[in-house]
Order: structure tokens, then sequence, then C-alpha cells
């Protein structure tokens, strides 16, 4: 999943999806391994990326504010204007159906799909916040 700007952080213990208290919500949560500089594993734990929210619990504001720390509104606008574009022009030039789903395996449209699939984590994640409340 491509997390924009967001950096993961690692955990010995599972982090909650929601600390109440911080207002900080952690997505992607997996097993990790922290390794040591000579590439050995070290430590067994979890990794994460984490948004501070601000206090107003709505869930179109909390999925909002999750986004936004990851990816600019101009960033998404541009992906979905690529992945758009690459649609047209595999639609344009395809002359059978396989050629079509051939020509959309791109960049543009993979990173849309990376993109919508961390949405979609923030969908989740921003239910989860709501469950708080």
């Amino acid at each position: 999943m491509n997390t924009g700007k967001l950096q993961r952080k690692f955990y010995t213990t599972e982090p909650a999806v929601y600390d109440k208290e911080t207002r900080i919500v952690s997505l992607d949560i997996k097993p990790d391994t922290r390794t040591n500089p000579d590439g050995e594993a070290e430590e067994q734990g979890f990794s994460c990326v984490q948004v501070q929210i601000d206090n107003l619990i709505d869930y179109g504001h909390i999925k909002s504010q999750l986004i936004e720390a990851a990816f600019a509104p101009k960033e998404e606008f541009a992906m979905v204007i690529n992945a758009t574009d690459a649609i047209i022009s595999a639609a344009a030039e395809a002359d059978s159906w396989k050629s079509f789903k051939t020509a959309l395996d791109n960049e543009s449209i993979t990173a849309f799909g990376e993109f919508n699939e961390y949405r979609a984590a923030c969908s989740a994640a921003a239910k989860t916040v709501l469950t708080f409340y």
C-alpha cells in the first residue's frame, strides 16, 4: 500500500487502531521484524503509519484528515487524472478486450490502485474511531 509521505513506525507491541487520549490513528498495522545495521533480524513486533487527528469526530472529516496526511489534494487529483488518461488511451489504442486489459497494466493505474487501497484503510479506520464515541 502506498502511504504517501507517511513513514512506517515500529512497535514491540501491537498498537491500537485508535488511541482516544492522544487522538492517534494507526493504519496498516502489520507484523514486522526490526533488523540491525548488519541486516540480521533483531526484534519481532508490528509496524504501522500513524496520524494524529483533531477533535472533530465526524466520519468524513476524519477520513479526509487521514488521506490528506499522506497525500496533498493536488496529488490526489493528479493521480485520478493520470489514471483516467491511461484508461482512455488504453481504450483508444486497443483492438481487443485482451489488448485493452494488457494496456491497463501501467504505472498510473497501479499508483491510483495503491492510493485507493490507502483510502479504503482510512475509511475503515475512520469507522473504527467513531466506535469510541
